[in-house]
């Protein structure tokens, strides 16, 4: 078998990822999640699966073929499976990576510097940890996104049990991002299993403000940080808004669509987008909801109006909840679909992946028996 691109691909993200949990391939439309591609490897001995079945990892052999190809990814001292914390926060990583992956995003840097290299891509910290100094292991954050001018810090979630040292989190994103030119401005990405799971994980969950560990709760380090804060879930869905934050002028290129090119404001509405037929108008696909209640209140106070929030159709059900919440119910919800967001901003949609064979370092092909 000749490894081609799609091989490739996966065999990296299993390295990257140390453990590719297998129901990835689900949640994802990644062709190089394909059950025949793992079958495939697994067939010629570059994956085999952990003990518990839940996850891929590399065989020495699927490790000897990185190297071939020019990448290496350090081997664990021993396997850590079931509930063990390292096992249960590797897998959240992967999918995080899967998900940056499917949406286009370079996800195998191993620095912060290589991020000067392109205007999108993904730092995964498991990559950071296994070369820079220990502090870096008290870190919470998963990994650092960048989207052009703007780094996101972003954070798995689970349950509430969980929670950060924001002081240290913030000196490590800090740390992470003095080396990356062009840089503007920082926020943070939660990411969850659902937006729904998001939800009521910050704003329904009522607990201590110190957990046992002396780490403030994700619910109310959401007020703590002083960085905007997105919601993204792990999934196809995810893998789109990552698209769409990473397209420049994201939010311009979508109200421009909505509101017919009329999207100028007064500096009282600097957090809104435009206007549609006289209303303010708010994109929140990104779903900053920081930013949103700082525009729907411009709107109420200096325009006397609810405005029209613009969002994806899978985030209604969540801003629904958030309307009520903060007790908007005039604002009004348009929903776009994946095929509305694809004609307005080319480039965004699936991922493909060729048959070109995957090339080593001196350009030729690998063979496997």
């Amino acid at each position: 078998m000749i490894l081609d691109q799609k091989d490739g691909e996966l065999l990296k993200l299993v390295g990257l990822c140390r453990y590719l949990p297998v129901t990835l391939k689900n949640k994802y439309t990644n062709e190089a999640l394909f059950k025949s591609t793992t079958d495939a490897l697994r067939e010629y001995g570059l994956i085999k699966l952990t003990t518990d079945k839940q996850c891929y990892k590399l065989t020495s052999i699927g490790r000897g073929v990185l190297q071939e190809m020019g990448f290496t990814f350090r081997a664990d001292a021993r396997s850590v499976v079931g509930d063990d914390p390292r096992y249960m926060r590797r897998m959240m990583c992967a999918d995080i990576n899967v998900m940056f992956h499917t949406a286009g995003v370079n996800v195998f840097t191993e620095t912060a510097q290589e991020l000067n290299k392109c205007e999108i891509g993904y730092l995964p910290l498991l990559n950071v940890r296994s070369k820079e100094r220990a502090s870096l292991f008290a870190a919470r954050m998963a990994g650092v996104f960048r989207g052009g001018d703007v780094a996101y810090a972003v954070y798995y979630m689970s349950d509430e049990t969980e929670g950060v040292h924001i002081g240290f989190e913030r000196s490590t994103l800090r740390q992470l991002t003095k080396g990356i030119t062009g840089i503007k401005h920082t926020k943070i990405i939660f990411a969850g299993k659902s937006l729904e799971e998001l939800w009521k994980l910050i704003f329904e969950t009522k607990g201590p403000r110190r957990l046992p560990n002396e780490t403030t709760p994700f619910a109310l380090a959401y007020d703590d940080f002083v960085q905007n804060v997105l919601f993204v879930e792990r999934s196809r869905n995810g893998a789109l808004q990552a698209q769409i934050l990473a397209a420049p002028d994201y939010r311009k290129k979508l109200a421009d669509h909505f509101c017919r090119g009329r999207t100028s404001e007064p500096a009282t509405l600097s957090h809104c987008d435009g206007f549609h037929k006289g209303v303010p108008v708010i994109i929140a696909a990104d779903m900053d909801l920081k930013r949103l209640r700082a525009a729907i209140r411009q709107a109420e106070i200096n325009w006397r109006t609810a405005p029209e929030i613009l969002c994806l159709d899978f985030q209604e059900r969540v801003l629904q909840r958030f309307l009520e919440y903060y007790n908007v119910p005039a604002a009004r919800i348009y929903k776009l679909t994946f095929e509305e967001v694809t004609a307005m901003m080319p480039g965004i949609g699936k991922r493909e992946f060729t048959n070109e064979p995957f090339r080593t370092v001196e350009g030729g092909c690998i063979s496997v028996q």
